[in-house]
Order: structure tokens, then C-alpha cells, then sequence
């Protein structure tokens, strides 16, 4: 031991021999024995210890990856190892490496096992001269040998020094033929004095040792299946897989079970490498093909790189690299060929990843490695090779080299990108592509953006296409706009379009763009298809080679389309009906979608091409429907027809949708249509008719629908023809489609040329411009075809808005829609009122040649025909001047429109005119009636066509109410009216009709209400107009002030002489009423009952037929039975009634039944009852003699017991003065003072004896007599029986089935004690002296006279009563009217004045109505009623009233001054009426009444007026209008009926209050109070 033993250390030798060398020393693997021989190792034997069993089957290579730690240098393959260590804290190509130090040791000695290199040829290896550790010093060298005599002798192989890299550095050593024998040691061995630890050290990796060349394989074919289940692909030909495990093909690299998958952390290095190989022949290179993709991973693998190392070289040389990008979604098929000469006899392969990445993978499958295949070597990139070379075709390929296409390619393509992913059906691969908008705005929906993903490639491939027909290719282009996410390109950052024609193997460069070149925004490209590029099997590029990091330097592409035909059609039709997901349809190169969207819903079929456009400086037209190209050369095909409908609002007004053509291969395009989209509007589909321009008629043109100014919107275009013309002026006269020569007609349109309708089309069209919101009726006008144009008043209006022509910028015109005037005559008329622009702010006056034509045409705006120009220029009105023309005869025809159009403008909104009350009527003859009821739910004035369908108004200023808001209608809260609403008392409302033909003459009758809101002051009034020029000029027809429309009321009003012509219209319009309403307005030809067609004011006459108001029946509506609901009673004054009734043969058992139901049915009428103020009814039958039934009684139980029990007589004669004889005794003999008597007789036969004789006698006593007569009376018998007037007091029946029809008038007769034409003004006074309850007595005063008038009369000749009341004013409460029941409900709506006393105010104010509405030739009565001593100068005012022929009356109480109440009157003490209270007053009203209707007053009424003036408060009651019967010519046949029974009469009306209130309930019954207001309830 010599020093460097240390002390107490202890070591042992055994075995010691020294002698004689035994043979060869024993190889190393024996002892020398003391004879010479050798004693053998276990395992080994023979004389040298060479042979043996552990000699056998060693192995033939070795590799080692150090790639774990925790195994270390296992004794097996490492049997001696001192001073080596496994680690990575040095570096290492994968996770770990072998290092020459790491333990304390003065020795690094590290030998492999035994090996059988007899085959082996080299040894591989990566060396770092000390890594990232220490580096050794000088002398501290590495030594690599061999020994083949077990580790007895060392031969070098080779020494690493420490001036070699730090850094791996890939080795091969050749092994010397000394070295290639079995049983072979390796060592590795560190020199020198290091320094013991991890000093000094030198880092191995990836050792192998390996075969010689002739047993290298020549070629790999594997799909990794054999290895499954091994973990590690076949050492036979990989030498390593690092990172790489076979498992299952979960990743989906391609097809089969197996896949070698890489998986490592972030300190691996993925790569697979092959042993060497040895191809069979080098002349042909060599083939590496092979799928690829990647798997989950969170960062990506940079590349695949394939390397090769040629003849044992130490270089990698790398070959190709595919990125990531490739390989990134889909399994990506390499190909590399080695050329020719890259090696010379071995080569090896590597396929590596370029980067190591965290958790990063990805999967090999198929991979070849051998002679390269036909098809440019790699089977057209269509196949995969085989073993022996040979192809294996993709699917849909054929043929040796895979060329040949065995399925159908795609013979063109077309992409507008609009899908949020790319289409794989087109599109192959698309590296470093993304698909959106959020670059430079994209034509439509969206782009290709070249640079959207991050990425080493960026490229756009498309599938196979078969291009060997094809014509042309075409995209759209743009270089990144320079915003965020969008940068330019720089120059040389070219966009390349290029082609193969093997796959990708090999490209052919078609068009290159250098940004620096190309223009900001969308550019356009097309060109030609020339040869080679027409083949069956190709495939397009678009990429970019150079470019910076991230997304920088971007390209977009869109609008990309590659077809065509060398036979093109000659014509097209598309209904466009395939959605964006199926838009396959190659009629088409899209640049927006095929959508049913609803937004733009389709004009027919499933869908329509939806084009959106969005904003974008740069670009002109971004949206765009492109068709297919087309042969138009020879075809005589020049017509293209579309629809297109504006789906969005757009701002600009000069926006328009183009249609335009271009021809192959170019990028011109020419406009041959222009369809205008409408400012701040949506419109729906118009159809539109092109005739095509002689440049457009060649081979292979195209067309297109764009927009004209860049703006965001979208239009919808559908149904397109491009094809011959059609019979009707070359497009079926625009009434259908036309389908390459014939015509498809529109609903309503027939005949080949669709120039036949059939449509109901409307006859009238009428357009107030006053409807809610901004737009134009589309009940009137084509809003699609409608622009410049828009509603307002700012340049005036006849009231609310007219239309104004140039209200925005744009072409100015207004379509009507089409209207149906065929077979019209001198009927059809057009209408309208027009002024140019006054001038004031918003309101520019049209200069000369700024004109405004109104035109019409027959072929859908095909062609059109003026009818008037209105020049500009001050030749022409600034004020609403009416125009009526009639409609020519061109033009009246089914499907004519007329327009409104401006040629000629400044623009803006400058030059304009104004149009209102537009209407085109037509019908066959002018109606001679008319009817408005508005009881149709939802009916609306803008609801034009439901109301020109009754010949309703043709102007209407107002709006429809359901239920009035005025107050309920008399008998339907449900109905509606037309209700009319200004914004102030000056301004007006109107309701108009159309021409009619009333040289007849007729009626109108209306219901009217002016409604209590709304009206300033007392002065308002509704008027009635006629015009006979077409509403040129308007003639007053009736006036009705607003207090006699305070609740809705009927009037009749006679059509004039002047106004009975074959074109008549009627006008209602308000002066001074704000707030007013019309319902149920008929003009009608008086062939009704009653006073001129009336139904006596109590109902509607309907086509010759009156329909009763509530509460009245009767063919003529005169009898009043209470209404429904009420009591009954239709007379309740006080009268002795005896029913003389006929029980002769002719009558009959069954009718005399009916005999008795008559006798009940008057009975119930009556007031009967036992007290002072009611009546009494007795009974008489007669035949051949008379008998009493019942005498005069008030006991009504009783009554209807001896009715009930009459016995029919049947009698065989008929003795009508037996009857009235036995009535007067019963009269006579039961007489009350001032109680009227009454004789009601009913007979069907003729009397013998003496009937008129009785009669007479009863009439000379008083008694009034009327007549029934049923069957076959004698009428004039029953006349000279019956008292005068004879029309009022004679009633008949045609059987007596039918009798109770005459219950209700002859009722209501009974209580008229005054007949015949007198007009009655009151004139009462409503001072603060008089109390509350006394005011209401007054009222009962003037109902009580009233009702003893007979108002309305028999033909229009009755009595008419008004109200003035006075204090310290005077006020109208209600003018002279017709009708009982307004009177009793005005009447009792008065409100008391309670201020001082002017009578003579009320005087003068009555007079006036006379003056006004007084009728001519009747008498007018004033009647004074007052409580005081007047102020003022009463006197005078009542001269001169008398001095205009009026007969005044006065009567006082209370306070009253008799000598003024004389000097008021008119001479006589039968003027003078004074009592000390009201109640007094009451008591002798029927003294009044008989003044007012003696003999004298009759004479004096006969030549003079005769008035009544009253004054108070109106409430809604209803007046009928005193202009009603201002042609009146008749006279007055006003008499009394005897004086006797006329103050019986006038006693009973001089009633208590109570009594008095009672009896005005049950006479104006249940109909009545329905009538009145809601005010009035409230008050009551």
C-alpha cells in the first residue's frame, strides 16, 4: 500500500498466482492454475475462457437514454460502474444524463456489458464538455475503448478533451474490425487528477451502439399495431422514441388501432429516431411519409421537423417542416422525398418537435419510410405508399399515381365566408385563418382573415375541385385596414394565389398582390381559366409566406367563386328558397345568405337572399347577390325581373339597390336598375321589370344586386327571371311573373298577358293625411313606391296634416295603390286639393320647372300618362286650391294607379308642394241614398275601404269612437260614432260625401251631439252645407246651434230644390264647436211614413222603412208605449173615456177576443185611477142594441173584471149611434168640471141609422170622438164621425190580429187638446227671487203646455216649442224643436240663473229665434213668464216683437207688476195671465192653452207669427234644428177642440208638484229618461 493508504484501512489479496502465462491470458475470464491451464468463470469454458455459455446470445446493440433516475446504472447492463452518476443537474437532451462524476471517487470507470458486436458498425452519442456544470481541466480527459479480452487490455476508440463544446454535440464512432467480435467490453474512462465529486465532469446522452450495414433494414412501414401492448416501438428500426408511447389511437391521428403517441413534461424533447437504413437503390431518393396530429395539450407544439442523417455522418440536415398549425384539428398527411444524391448508401430519419412545450403532444400513425411512390413520389398526396412502392388511393382516387379521380369533385366553388367556421366541404386546411368581422368591414356577413390566428403558416386551401369545364376564378381581397387587430402589411408581405396539381405537393403561382400596391378597402379580382389549371384535379391556395409574429400583417379574402360553363343557360328563374346552411344553389355567387329571417320574410317559397350591408369608409357596395354567368348572345333573352324589398331603415335618402351586369373574366359592372330604399323607413316587396341594354346580351354575363352608397342596411331580393320578354308590354304589363315568354298573372289578373283583372280592387281612394304616426296610409298608397315624400302642416292644411311632396331629400313621388275603375263613366272623378310651398320656414315655394305631375298608369308603373301638370313659379296657388277632374277614359280600367311626382328639385327639402283631401271614386251610377250607422265593431275612419263600401263620406275630419265620449247613444251603448275634435273653437271638423243623386229629392236625417266638453262660450254650431260643383262651392242647408245638441238628437232636414241634382254632396262641419259627433246619418228618398219619410222623428227610415226608436212603434213610429222597462203610460192627464165597441155578427167570437184586449190596452195607456187628476174609463157594446159594460170608474181591478167578462152580444146589425148615444148619457151623467170627455169608437162594419147624427150631437157637447176602424169599415163614415183634424182623430186597422198596433198613437192622441202649425217660445224667468222649488214648478209649467200641443204634427205641420231664460242675461236653453221628448228632457235639465230681472233681454233673444228659424206663413206664439217688476225696457221690447206679427202672452205671480205684464202682452185680458204663486199658475194652464187655440188666436195666427220665448240653462238634451223647414210653404190649420173640453183638459194639467213630477215620469215614460245625460241623472 503506498501512502494513499490511509492508516488502519485494511485490504486482502487471494488467489495469487504468479507463473507461466496461461493462453491468452484466459480472456479475462478465468484464474491461471498452477498447471498452466485455466480455470474458467462460471458461464465461460475452452482453453482461453472464450467459449461457454455466457458467450451466447449476447446482445448484438445497446442505447441508453438515462431517462430515469431511480433505475440508475443497473449492474446487468453496467456490471462496473465507479464515479458515474445518472442526473440532469448538468443538462441532458431529454430528462436526465450520464455524467463522469457525481459520487467521491478518484476513479470514473464506467464498461457495458458484454456485447456481440460482430454485426455492430458504430457507436453513437451525444457528448457535453462539462454542460452547464464545471468544466474538467487540461488532462482530465475522457477516453472511450474497447476490450475483447474481458477487460485484460483496452483498445482506444476515442478521447473528448476539455477545449470540445459545453453544449451536446452529436458522436459517431466506427467500430474497427477488431472491435466487431463477440463478446466485447465498452468503456468509458476519465484521466487525469480530477477533483472527485460533480467536478470536472463530462455529460453523455442517447448512447447506442449499433448494427452494420449489412443488416440495416431499407425501408420502415409501420402503423404501430404490432408494438401495441410493448410500450416502445420495434428496436429493430427505432432507435429511440423519446417521449413516445404506442397506445391506443385515442387521439385520432388516422385510421387503425394504434398510434405512437408523445407525451412529456417540459425538460423532454420529443422526437423519434430510426435506426439507419439502407435503401435497396438510391437513384429514386427516399420517401417519409406519415399522418400527424396533434392531441390535448395547453401549449403548442411549435413544428414537426423531419431530419435525416446521411452515411453515418454526424449532421442533421433537416428536410421539412410542418407547423403546427397544419396539424392542429385533423390528422395532416407528410410527405418528404429526399432527392436523389442526399445520401449515398445508409441514411437515418428523425421526426422531432422544434420546441419543447409544457404537457404538449401529439401522435405518428402510418409511417413510411422507402422508395418513393408514383405521383411525384408520395402517391399525388392522395395515398399512402405501400411496401413494395406501390399506391394505396385515398377514397374517391384512382390509378397508379392516384390522379385519377374515381367519385365527383365539386366542379366550381363559391364562399362568402357568412358561417362563423369554415366550411370543410370546401376548404382542406386553413392554417393561421379565422373567419369573422372584425377586421375591414367584410362584403357581407363575413371574411377570411389571413393572419386571424397566431401561427407560422398562413394559408387557405380548398378541397379537390374538378376545374376541366370550369371558366373562370374570382375573389374579393383586402389588405388589413390598420386598426386594432387589423394590421397592414408591409411591402413584400405578399398575398400569393397558387394551384397544384398533385395534392400540394408542387405549386403553381396564379396572381401575386404586394400590399404596397394594392389600394385601402375591397378589391376585386377575376380572370380567365387557362391550361394547366383546367384539370380534373386541383387544388386552390391563397397564403401568405412572409409576415410578422401574432396576427400583424393581414390579408382578407372574400366572395371567393371558381366555376363557370363552357355551355352556359341561357336563362335563370330563382325562388331563392334554400337556407344559408344548404345555400348549394350555383345559380348563385352569394355575398350575403339565403335566410328566411322574418325580419325580411320572403316574398314567396321557403326564403328569399337577405343582404346586409354594414359601415365602411373604404368600400362603395359591401353587400352584394351575384348570379351565375349566363349565355344572353343569341337568345333574344333581355328581360330581367326581381323583387326586392327593403328589409331596414336606412338614413340616407339617395339610397338605392342596383341591379348590374358584368362579363366574364372582367371587374367592370354596369347599372341597369335602380330601386330607391326609402329614408327611415321599411317597405315590403316590389316587383321590378329590366330591359337589358344591347351591351349586356353576350356570352357569359352575369348580374348583380348591390347597394349604391355605403350604408348600414339591408335589402331582401327574391324570385329572379332572367329569360325573354312576356306578352304585356314585355313584362305582363307588370301584373305577374314572367317565366321565360309567359306570364304568370297576379291574384285577380288573367289572360296571357295578364292585362285581365278580376280582383276586387277598390272603386274609391281617399286620403285625409291625418292618421296616427308618420307614414303614409298603405290602404291608399304603394308605401314601396312612395319617397320624398311624408306628412305634415307646416306648409298648411285643410286641417290636421296634408302630404308634402319633398318632405326629405330623394326622387319625390307617391304611388296610389291599384284601384278598379273599368266600366266607369262621367261617375269616376279624381280629386284633390294642392298649393306650391308658401314660402315660410320648412316651406321652400317650388321655382319655375319645378312642376308637380299627377299621372296615372294601367301596366304597373310600366308607363304612365299625365293627366294635369301644375307648374312652379307663382303660376300656381300658394293657398289649398281645390281640382276635380274626371278620371280619363285610358284609365278606367281594373289595376290603374295614379302618382304625385316632382321631376325637377333642389333637393333637400327645398321646393316642395302640398296635396290634401286626395280621393279617385268611381261607381257605376251616383247613389241616390245613404247610410251611416257605425255599429260595426272595430270600424275606424283609416278602415277606408269598410266605409266606401256603404257609400259612406268621402272626407272624414274625425276619428271613431266605440261607445261616443260624448255620452251613450240613445239605444246602443255599444255603437260607435264619428266624433270630431278640433284644437280650438277656430278651427274646423268635417264630415263630406261623395256625389250623389238626389234630383229626387229626399231627406237627411242624422243623429247629432254637441258634446259638453271641449266648447267655448254658447256660439258654436254644427252646420249642414250642399255643394252641386263637385265641393268647388259649398250653400248653407242648415244651422244648428250647440246648445240644441247638448244630448244626441235626430233632425230632419228636407233636401232643397237647388240641391236636387244627379251629383249632390252634403257637408257637415263645425263653426265654433270643438268637440261634436254624428251617428246614424241616412239620406234617404222620403218613401218612409210621416211628415216627409220622418217616422215622426222617432226612428230611422231604412230602404222605405221606418225602424222605431226605443219606446215607439208602428209602421210610422208615432206610438209611444213607455220603452221597455217603464210604466206604460203614454197619456196621463185627466179624462172620462168611454170605449164604444162593436159586439155585432161580423165581428166574431175568436176576434172579439181581441175586442177586449183593445178595451185593456188603452186602459193601461191611461193614468186611470179614482183621485182628481186622473181618468176614468167606461164601456159600451153595440149591435143591434148597446148595452154598458162598466160605467165611468177609476177603479181598475174593476175595469178589468167586466173587460174580462164582457159577453160577445152577436148582434145582427151594426148600430154605431146606439153605441155613441149610450156614451153620451154616461158623459153627461158623470160629468167632472174641466175634465175633457172622450168617445173612442171601434166598429169593423157599416152602421145603419143614424151614426153622424150622434156624433154630431156629442161634438156640439163637447165631446172629442175618435175612430177605429178594422176590416171592412166605410172610411167615410168613420170621418164624419170622428172629431177634426180627421187624420188625427181617425186610426184603422186591417184586421183585428193586428189591432194593438194602434194602442200606443191613439194613446197618445188622446192627450192633445191643440192641433195644427203654431212655433211657441217661452220666455221664463230664472231670477234669484224665485226659489229653488218654485223654479221647478216652472219647469212643470212649460212641460204641461207643451204637452197639450201637438208637436211634430201629422206631415210636418205640428207645433214647434223653445226656451229662453232670463235674469240679468238672457241664454237659449233649447230653440224650437219638433220633438216632445227633448223638450221634456231639456226641460227638465234647466238650471236656475239666480241673478236680477231683464225680460225684456229674453224678449229679444226670442225674437231672434224667430228671426232665424221661424217658418214662413206659421204662427208664432211668445209667452212671458215671470215672478217681478222687470229692469230694463220690457215694453218696448215686446212692441216691437208684436210689430213683427208675434202674439205675446204674459203671465205673472208672486211679485209680479200687473200693469207691466199688460203693457208686455197683447191687448186683450185674454193675454193677461196673473196668479199669487206658481202652484196658481199650474192650476190654470189649461185656460192658457185655450187662449192660444181659440178661433180668434187661430185667425190672428194666420197671417201672423205667433212665438215663445224662454230662457236657462241646456243640458246634453237635443234640439232639432230650426232650419229644418225653412222651405215650408203651408199654412197653418190650427183650430181647437171645443172650448168646454179644453178647459176640462187645462184643469187637469194645473196639477200639485208632486202630481205634477209623476205625471211628467210616467208620460215621458222609460224611453225618455235612457235619453238623458249623465249630468241629467246626477241633477235628478
Amino acid at each position: 500500500a503506498d501512502a494513499s493508504v490511509s492508516r488502519g484501512q485494511q485490504w486482502a489479496i487471494d488467489q495469487l498466482f504468479v507463473g507461466a502465462t496461461c493462453k491468452n491470458t484466459c480472456t479475462g475470464h478465468g484464474s491461471c492454475a498452477a498447471t498452466g491451464k485455466c480455470v474458467c468463470d462460471s458461464g465461460y469454458s475452452g482453453a482461453a475462457c472464450s467459449a461457454g455459455t455466457a458467450t451466447k446470445n449476447l446482445p448484438t446493440s445497446f442505447d441508453d437514454q438515462f431517462l430515469f433516475l431511480g433505475a440508475g446504472l443497473t449492474p446487468t447492463r453496467y456490471p462496473m460502474s465507479i464515479g458515474f452518476s445518472i442526473n440532469d443537474k448538468c443538462g441532458s437532451i431529454d430528462n436526465n444524463a450520464l455524467l463522469s462524476g457525481g459520487p467521491s471517487s478518484t476513479v470514473r470507470d464506467l464498461r457495458l456489458q458484454p456485447l456481440d458486436l460482430r454485426n455492430a458498425e458504430w457507436i453513437d452519442y451525444y457528448l457535453a464538455v462539462g454542460g452547464s456544470c464545471e468544466k474538467p481541466d487540461k488532462g482530465e480527459d475522457l477516453t472511450l475503448s474497447f476490450s475483447v479480452d474481458g477487460a485484460l487490455s483496452w483498445t482506444l476508440l476515442a478521447t473528448h478533451t476539455y477545449e470540445e463544446k459545453s453544449t451536446f454535440v452529436h458522436h459517431r464512432v466506427l467500430l474497427p474490425s477488431r472491435a466487431q467480435q463477440n463478446d466485447v467490453i465498452i468503456r468509458w474512462h476519465q484521466l487525469g487528477s480530477f477533483n472527485s465529486g460533480s467536478y470536472d465532469m463530462y455529460v453523455i446522452d442517447n448512447l447506442a451502439i449499433g448494427p452494420g450495414t449489412a443488416t440495416l433494414p431499407s425501408q420502415i412501414v409501420t402503423s404501430f399495431e404490432k408494438d401495441f401492448g410493448h410500450g416502445q416501438p420495434d428496436p429493430a428500426l427505432f432507435l429511440f422514441a423519446n417521449g413516445g408511447v404506442v397506445t391506443p389511437n385515442d387521439c385520432g391521428v388516422h385510421s387503425g388501432k394504434a398510434a405512437l403517441k408523445f407525451a412529456r413534461d417540459s425538460k423532454a424533447k420529443l422526437y423519434l429516431e430510426t435506426v439507419d437504413l439502407r435503401p435497396t437503390t438510391t437513384k429514386n431518393g427516399l420517401l417519409v411519409q406519415f399522418f400527424v396530429k396533434a392531441c390535448t395539450m395547453t401549449t403548442s407544439v411549435n413544428s414537426i421537423v423531419v431530419s435525416y442523417q446521411a452515411d453515418f455522418v454526424d449532421d442533421w440536415i433537416e428536410a421539412h417542416k410542418v407547423s403546427f398549425d397544419y396539424f392542429r384539428n385533423a390528422p395532416f398527411r407528410v410527405n418528404v422525398v429526399l432527392p436523389k444524391g442526399a445520401f449515398r448508401r445508409t441514411v437515418r430519419i428523425r421526426i422531432s418537435t422544434s420546441i419543447r412545450a409544457s404537457a404538449s403532444g401529439f401522435a405518428l400513425d402510418d409511417l413510411y419510410i422507402g422508395q418513393p411512390c408514383p405521383g411525384n413520389g408520395a402517391c399525388s398526396n392522395h395515398g399512402s405508399c405501400s411496401a413494395q412502392a406501390t399506391c394505396l388511393c385515398d377514397a374517391r382516387f384512382s390509378g397508379d399515381s392516384c390522379m385519377q379521380p374515381s367519385g365527383s369533385f365539386a366542379t366550381s366553388l363559391h364562399d362568402t365566408f357568412d358561417s362563423n367556421t369554415l366550411d370543410t366541404t370546401k376548404w382542406a386546411s386553413s392554417p393561421g385563418v379565422s373567419v369573422g368581422m372584425s377586421c375591414s368591414p367584410p362584403l357581407s356577413g363575413n371574411a377570411v382573415k389571413l393572419g386571424g390566428i397566431s401561427g407560422n403558416v398562413r394559408e387557405l386551401t380548398t378541397q379537390t375541385l374538378d376545374l376541366s369545364s370550369a371558366q373562370f376564378i374570382e375573389f374579393h381581397y383586402s389588405r388589413g385596414t390598420g386598426a386594432s387587430g387589423c394590421d397592414t402589411p408591409e411591402k413584400g408581405e405578399n398575398l400569393i394565389v397558387d394551384y397544384s396539381l398533385d395534392g400540394g405537393l408542387s405549386w403553381m403561382q396564379l396572381v401575386e398582390f404586394d400590399p404596397a400596391d394594392v389600394p385601402a378597402g375591397w378589391q376585386h379580382y377575376a380572370a380567365m381559366l387557362q391550361a394547366p389549371m383546367k384539370a380534373a384535379n386541383v387544388v386552390v391556395r391563397w397564403h401568405q409566406v412572409k409576415f410578422g409574429s401574432g396576427t400583424y400583417d393581414v390579408w382578407l379574402v372574400d366572395a371567393v367563386q371558381i366555376g363557370g360553363s363552357s355551355s352556359p343557360p341561357s336563362s335563370m328563374f330563382n325562388e331563392l328558397d334554400t337556407t344559408a346552411s344548404a345555400a348549394v344553389d350555383f345559380d348563385w355567387m352569394l355575398s350575403g345568405s339565403i335566410d328566411d329571417d322574418q325580419s325580411c320574410p320572403a316574398h314567396s317559397g321557403a326564403g328569399a337572399a337577405w343582404m346586409k350591408m354594414r359601415q365602411s369608409s373604404s368600400s362603395p357596395a359591401n353587400a352584394q347577390l351575384i348570379t351565375k354567368f349566363l349565355d344572353l348572345s343569341a337568345t333574344g333573352s333581355n328581360l330581367v325581373q326581381y323583387y326586392v324589398r327593403q328589409c331596414s331603415s336606412v338614413s340616407q335618402s339617395t339610397f338605392k339597390v342596383l341591379l348590374q351586369y358584368n362579363l366574364m373574366g372582367t371587374t367592370d359592372w354596369t347599372t341597369v336598375d335602380s330601386a330607391p330604399m326609402i329614408k327611415n323607413s321599411v317597405h315590403s316587396w316590389e316587383r321590378r321589370n329590366a330591359f337589358l341594354p344591347a351591351g349586356a346580351l353576350k356570352k357569359n354575363v352575369r348580374f348583380r344586386w348591390t347597394f349604391s352608397i355605403n350604408s348600414k342596411a339591408a335589402f331582401g331580393i327574391d324570385n329572379v327571371m332572367v329569360g325573354v320578354q312576356c306578352p304585356g308590354d314585355g313584362a305582363c304589363f307588370n301584373h305577374g311573373d314572367c317565366l321565360h315568354g309567359a306570364c304568370s298573372c297576379d291574384d285577380g289578373f288573367s289572360n296571357t298577358d295578364c292585362g285581365q283583372s278580376a280582383t276586387d280592387n277598390p272603386k274609391m281612394l281617399r286620403d285625409s293625411f291625418d292618421q296616427s304616426g308618420s307614414a303614409l296610409s298603405s290602404d291608399v298608397w304603394e308605401t314601396k313606391m312612395s319617397s320624398g315624400v311624408g306628412r305634415g302642416d307646416q306648409c298648411g292644411s285643410l286641417e290636421g296634416d296634408a302630404l308634402i311632396v319633398g318632405a326629405t331629400s330623394g326622387p319625390r313621388q307617391a304611388w296610389t295603390v291599384p284601384m278598379d275603375l273599368s266600366g266607369a263613366h262621367g261617375t269616376a272623378a279624381i280629386e284633390f286639393f294642392y298649393s306650391r310651398g308658401t314660402g315660410g320656414r320648412g316651406c321652400d315655394p317650388p321655382e319655375t320647372g319645378e312642376d308637380l305631375v299627377f299621372e296615372y298608369t294601367v301596366n304597373g308603373g310600366l308607363a304612365w300618362s299625365e293627366i294635369v301638370s301644375f307648374p312652379g313659379g307663382s303660376a300656381s296657388p300658394q293657398q289649398l286650391t281645390h281640382f276635380y277632374s274626371a278620371v280619363p277614359a285610358a284609365a278606367r280600367k281594373n289595376g290603374v294607379q295614379f302618382r304625385f311626382r316632382q321631376p325637377k328639385s333642389g333637393g333637400g327639402s327645398y321646393d316642395r308642394w302640398v296635396v290634401d283631401l286626395f280621393q279617385v271614386r268611381y261607381v257605376a251610377d251616383n247613389a241616390a241614398s245613404l247610410s251611416i250607422k257605425l255599429n260595426t265593431a272595430g270600424m275606424t275612419l283609416t278602415n277606408a275601404r269598410a266605409l266606401v263600401s256603404s257609400n259612406v263620406a268621402a272626407t272624414v275630419a274625425g276619428t271613431v269612437q266605440q261607445g261616443s265620449t260624448c255620452s251613450t247613444l240613445d239605444d246602443d251603448k255599444d255603437a260607435m260614432a264619428i266624433e270630431f275634435t278640433t284644437a280650438s273653437s277656430s278651427d274646423a271638423a268635417w264630415m263630406e260625401t261623395f256625389d250623389l243623386d238626389l234630383s229626387s229629392g229626399g231627406l237627411v236625417q242624422m243623429l247629432a251631439h254637441a258634446c259638453a266638453q271641449g266648447n267655448q262660450g254658447n256660439d258654436g254650431s254644427l252646420i249642414v252645407e250642399y255643394s252641386t260643383d263637385h265641393g268647388s262651392s259649398w250653400t248653407q242647408l242648415a244651422r244648428y246651434h250647440q246648445a240644441l245638441l247638448k244630448s244626441w238628437h235626430r233632425e230632419n232636414v228636407p233636401v232643397p230644390v237647388d240641391a236636387q241634382t244627379g251629383a249632390t254632396r252634403l257637408r257637415w262641419r263645425s263653426d265654433r264647436l270643438e268637440h261634436w259627433a254624428l251617428q246614424r246619418v241616412v239620406i234617404a228618398d222620403s218613401t218612409c211614413l210621416g211628415p216627409q219619410g220622418t217616422c215622426y222623428n222617432h226612428g230611422e227610415c231604412d230602404n222605405g222603412r221606418c225602424n222605431c226608436d226605443t219606446g215607439y212603434s208602428g209602421d210610422d213610429c208615432l206610438a209611444f208605449n213607455g220603452g221597455a222597462g217603464g210604466d206604460g203610460k203614454v197619456c196621463c192627464l185627466s179624462l172620462d173615456v168611454v170605449l164604444v165597441v162593436d159586439g155585432s155578427g161580423s165581428v166574431g167570437t175568436t176576434a172579439f177576443g181581441k175586442v177586449r184586449d183593445f178595451c185593456t190596452g188603452i186602459i193601461d195607456r191611461l193614468n186611470v185611477g179614482t183621485g182628481r187628476l186622473q181618468s176614468r174609463v167606461s164601456v159600451v157594446q153595440f149591435s143591434s142594441s148597446a148595452k154598458t159594460e162598466i160605467d165611468l170608474s177609476g177603479d181598475t181591478a174593476a175595469l178589468s173584471s167586466a173587460i174580462a167578462n164582457m159577453k160577445y152580444q152577436r148582434g145582427g146589425s151594426t148600430r154605431i149611434d146606439y153605441g155613441l148615444n149610450q156614451a153620451g148619457t154616461i158623459l153627461s151623467s158623470k160629468r167632472r168640471d174641466g175634465v175633457p170627455r172622450v168617445v173612442v169608437l171601434l166598429t169593423d162594419g157599416v152602421s145603419s141609422g143614424s151614426p153622424t147624427t150622434a156624433a154630431n150631437k156629442l161634438q156640439q157637447a163637447g165631446v172629442e170622438i175618435f175612430s177605429v176602424g178594422v176590416g171592412n169599415f166605410k172610411r167615410t163614415q168613420l170621418q164624419s164621425i170622428s172629431s177634426d183634424p180627421v187624420d188625427a182623430h181617425l186610426f184603422t186597422a186591417s184586421s183585428f190580429g193586428v189591432l194593438q198596433q194602434v194602442h200606443d198613437s191613439l194613446s197618445q192622441r188622446l192627450c192633445v187638446s191643440c192641433f195644427g202649425s203654431v212655433d211657441v217660445m217661452f220666455v221664463v224667468d230664472g231670477s234669484s227671487s224665485i226659489s229653488s222649488s218654485d223654479f221647478g214648478l216652472v219647469r212643470q209649467f212649460v212641460e204641461n203646455v207643451a204637452s197639450s200641443f201637438d208637436i211634430g204634427g201629422v206631415d210636418g205641420k205640428g207645433a214647434r216649442v223653445g226656451v229662453v231664460q232670463f235674469s240679468n242675461d238672457a241664454r237659449v236653453e233649447f230653440p224650437l224643436t219638433f220633438d216632445l221628448s227633448s223638450v221634456i228632457q231639456s226641460t227638465q235639465a234647466i238650471q236656475q240663473m239666480r241673478q236680477g230681472t231683464y225680460i225684456d233681454r229674453g224678449i229679444r233673444l226670442a225674437v231672434q229665434q224667430f228671426e232665424q228659424y221661424g217658418r214662413a206663413d206659421v204662427p208664432n206664439v211668445l209667452l212671458v213668464l215671470t215672478d217681478g217688476v222687470s229692469s230694463g225696457d220690457p215694453e218696448s221690447a215686446a212692441a216691437q216683437a208684436r210689430a213683427m206679427g208675434v202674439e205675446v202672452f204674459a203671465v205673472g205671480f208672486g211679485s209680479a207688476n200687473t200693469k207691466q205684464l199688460a203693457a208686455i202682452a197683447d191687448p186683450g185680458d185674454h193675454h193677461v195671465f196673473m196668479q199669487s204663486s206658481i202652484e196658481d199658475v199650474l192650476a190654470v194652464t189649461h185656460e192658457l192653452v185655450k187662449q192660444t187655440c181659440t178661433d180668434g188666436a187661430a185667425a190672428n195666427f194666420a197671417h201672423s207669427p205667433s212665438a215663445v220665448v224662454v230662457s236657462g240653462h241646456t243640458p246634453s238634451g237635443t234640439v232639432i234644428d230650426p232650419n229644418h223647414h225653412d222651405n215650408a210653404k203651408e199654412k197653418s190649420s190650427l183650430r181647437s177642440v171645443p172650448s168646454h173640453t179644453l178647459a176640462l183638459l187645462l184643469v187637469g194639467a194645473a196639477v200639485a208638484v208632486v202630481t205634477a213630477t209623476i205625471a211628467m215620469r210616467r208620460r215621458t215614460g222609460q224611453q225618455q229618461r235612457r235619453q238623458v245625460s249623465d249630468q241629467y241623472m246626477e241633477l235628478t
